[in-house]
């Protein structure tokens, strides 16, 4: 498989940059490379939005491209005394190439640009007499400007016409810098008749604020740029310029990047300028200094010299028929290339030196015609693109869902030919595969380092489930889809909104007009925020009203639950009230028919004695001995009443020691056998909490006794760790005939010990026992968690 050449690019409709980007394009088609274009912002830049954009630079690594071409003379414009070395150590284990800017560590392509820059000056001053002459700069510290400059200063230096500092201005490479340049330039109230701008761009921005002004370019002011850019040929007046081999900087990058992937060293390609004399500075046109071209300039394509070649033999030939056959089809494939035609005009003077022959009359006349059919081919094309990309403006203008506007995106799109193209977001978070699109789309939090492809338009080729596919962002695409699609030309541009960066679109590269990158970016940019937005809206009410309903089940559910446990507080405390009733019943019945029978006797036997005593008897012994005999019996009875309804001993002795006493106690008063065992550590140091588990024993044991009908019932008592938490565990089991054989399952025993455990926040359970363990009848079982510190005391 072939390499894949990334490129680090800022603004694909700058004619500095798109020339570069096409050359690159080309050569590395030709050579069987890959391409992907990483377009992000000028590092360092102070508007956040744009600095944001440098997150598409981040993207790229040896996990997608093989080395690196990076447009530095764009990406750095606003650097001074940054180190650029150290601005670019993140890519340092990738083959590198910096085109613009020598760069240490890296290969370089960068031009000589101050002999003609001095050419230049140099005709201003002997052939239209300028004298005072303004200049605008680059940015403060910029390689290229700082050059420039130096080589203005010491030409005019030359002629004794030293640089007055106050006609300096500083630009920033853009159109807008030119224009409020001029304006700082007329501030100072200085004259000038030359204005030299160190490229096109701020020299079309200086051109539009001079006529804006009335003064007049050449007669005025002399205008000259830098670059060669398609404006300076069409401006009115055309403006002279110096032409950099912009198409040629890019073939020799990935010339040089290529050799790098064979195992080679490092380059530094230096490659010549070529001066062009036009109408701005003063000259008429077709009239002034024009610079003789004997050889093919330095930015001629390989394909450019070879037709080159062939022109000169066919007319050393002759052959004028086969010379303007050849010539057209030379001009249409440079058109395809570059669109550079004008370049055949001085083409055609190094065909007409080497031929030493004069050109055919009708030469100049193809390539005259085919430069204005190409130019009426391209405004009509220009206008054909901004048509669409108004109708894609309104299709996706009301799209407010993320599939309805996927589906009008693609639409507006394939008005461009494009039938590829992938747009991917930045995971918000890691979620479910279940989730909705709407609802892992969120960027508000976005994690650059996971992504989610949201749109392939190939569907056929690269399918993808409905809710997108997560995957490493370093990939750019998903894993799944292979390595196949790095074997062609795509642009990656970013997708910011203000500071917030989003994620990205992937589209072909090859676009006749670059600026549909931009145009895209920036429209799909704010659709994507805004569909973004709403949707997060529509998730937060949906999430919010599934709240509510939650939260209103939750709190009718409470109710119904308080209302219920209410009722049965009122039903406990009435049966409560109703047990205490028949308690006190049976108590005065009980020291009725009992206590008192006893108490009555002794009192009869002591009025009996009193009696004797009186009259001067004997007292009678055994009159005496069976009052002591009723009142010992008479104690013994109110202990018992007293132990059912205090368990004396509790805190003194423990819970394990109250019920043991219960056990031998009831063993008195039944033929049932009956098990008794506790554990070490089975204690409670809260007489609450032991006098609760006391009575939910005892009447376990009552209703063991009275109902099952067992043959044999076992107490057991131990403690219990489980999930972390300390338990006693307090068991009554019996092998009689079941829950069913204890009364009623709601009867007044049963709710009485819920309530009490209740208390105790434990856990009461009531069942059948598990045939395997021997007891097929009934089992209590009370789970008591133990307070902090509890069994440690």
């Amino acid at each position: 498989m072939g390499a894949t050449v990334g490129v680090f690019a800022v603004e694909l409709d700058d004619a500095y940059q798109s020339v570069i980007w096409r050359g690159i394009e080309y050569q590395a088609g030709w050579l069987g490379l890959g391409v992907l274009s990483f377009l992000g912002s000028r590092s360092d830049y102070p508007i956040v939005s744009e600095a944001s954009l440098n997150v598409a630079y981040n993207l790229a690594g040896p996990q997608n491209v093989d080395g690196i071409i990076l447009i530095s003379s764009a990406i750095a414009t606003l650097h001074d005394s940054v180190d650029l070395e150290e601005l670019f150590a993140p890519w340092s284990g990738l083959p590198r190439v910096s085109v613009g800017i020598r760069i240490p560590g890296m290969s370089s392509i960068t031009v000589e640009e101050v002999r003609e820059v001095s050419l230049i000056i140099r005709h201003l001053v002997k052939q239209h007499d300028r004298r005072r002459f303004a200049l605008i700069t680059g940015p403060l510290g910029h390689f290229e400007s700082v050059a420039r400059k130096r080589a203005v200063e010491d030409t005019l230096k030359g002629y004794g016409l030293p640089l007055d500092e106050r006609l300096v201005a500083s630009g920033s490479f853009r159109q807008a810098s030119g224009e409020e340049a001029v304006a700082q330039l007329l501030g100072t109230g200085l004259d000038f008749d030359a204005l030299v701008c160190l490229n096109d761009r701020m020299a079309q921005g200086a051109l539009k604020a001079l006529t804006r002004r009335g003064i007049r370019v050449p007669e005025d002011v002399s205008l000259t740029g830098f670059d060669g850019s398609e404006f300076s040929k069409y401006a009115s007046p055309p403006l002279t310029t110096v032409i950099q081999p912009l198409y040629e900087m890019g073939l020799s990058a990935v010339d040089v990047l290529n050799r790098l992937f064979q195992g080679g060293n490092d380059e530094h390609v230096v490659l010549s300028c070529t001066s062009v004399i036009r109408e701005s500075c003063g000259c008429v046109s077709g009239v002034g200094e024009v610079v003789p071209i004997s050889d093919v300039p330095s930015y001629a394509t390989p394909q450019e010299e070879e037709a080159v070649d062939e022109l000169s033999r066919q007319l050393r030939s002759g052959d004028a028929d086969g010379f303007v056959s050849r010539l057209n089809v030379a001009l249409d494939a440079t058109g395809r290339e570059s669109g550079a035609l004008d370049r055949w005009n001085e083409y055609l003077s190094v065909v007409e030196i080497r031929a030493g022959a004069a050109l055919p009359m009708t030469a100049r006349m193809v390539v005259g015609e085919k430069m204005a059919r190409y130019q009426a081919a391209r405004r009509i094309s220009t206008e054909d693109t901004f048509t669409k990309l108004r109708l894609i403006s309104s299709l996706l203008a009301g799209a407010f869902e993320l599939s309805a506007m996927f589906s009008r995106l693609e639409e507006g799109l394939s008005l461009f030919g494009i039938s590829t193209g992938f747009l991917v977001t930045f995971e918000a978070e890691r979620v479910d595969s279940q989730e909705s699109v709407e609802r892992v789309a969120r960027a508000d939090q976005s994690d650059p380092r996971r992504a989610r492809l949201l749109l392939a338009m190939d569907r056929n080729r690269y399918p993808i489930p409905s809710n997108g596919i997560v995957f490493d962002t370093m990939d750019i695409l998903p894993s799944s889809f292979g390595n196949d699609w790095r074997q062609t030309r795509w642009v990656l541009t970013p997708l910011v909104f203000e500071n917030e960066p989003l994620g990205y679109l992937l589209l072909p590269g090859g676009f006749e007009s670059p600026l549909l990158y931009e145009i895209l970016q920036e429209q799909i940019t704010s659709n994507l925020k805004g569909t973004l937005l709403l949707e997060q809206v529509r998730t937060h009410e949906r999430t919010l009203r599934d709240e509510v309903a939650a939260r209103t089940r939750d709190l009718q559910q409470i109710n119904e639950e308080l209302s219920r446990e209410v009722r049965r507080r009122a039903e406990l405390e009435q049966e409560v009230i109703d047990v205490s009733n028949r308690t006190m019943e049976r108590i005065g019945q009980d020291l009725h028919d009992d206590l008192c029978q006893h108490l009555s006797g002794i009192t009869l036997l002591t009025s009996m004695v009193r009696n004797s005593v009186v009259a001067g008897e004997e007292t009678d012994v055994d009159s005496l001995d069976r009052i002591n005999t009723l009142l010992t019996d008479s104690i013994v009875r109110v202990k018992q009443i007293a132990r059912g309804l205090v368990p004396t001993g509790l805190e003194a002795r423990g819970l394990v020691w109250k019920v043991e006493s219960l056990v031998l106690e009831a063993k008195r008063s039944t033929e049932k056998r009956l098990f008794f065992t506790a554990d070490d550590g089975f204690c409670f140091t809260e007489t609450d909490t032991a006098v609760q588990a006391y009575r939910i024993i005892q009447e376990a044991l009552a209703n063991a006794l009275q109902h099952s009908e067992a043959n044999e019932i076992a107490i057991s008592l131990y403690p219990e760790i489980a999930g972390g938490h300390s338990f006693m565990v307090a068991e009554v089991r019996d092998d009689g005939r079941g829950i069913a054989g204890h009364g009623p399952a709601g009867g007044l025993g049963l709710r009485t010990m819920r309530y009490r455990a209740g208390i105790l926040k434990a856990e009461l359970s009531i069942g059948k026992v598990s045939d395997d363990t021997g007891y097929p009848g009934t089992l209590v079982r009370c789970r008591i968690p133990v307070q902090q510190g509890e069994q440690k005391r």
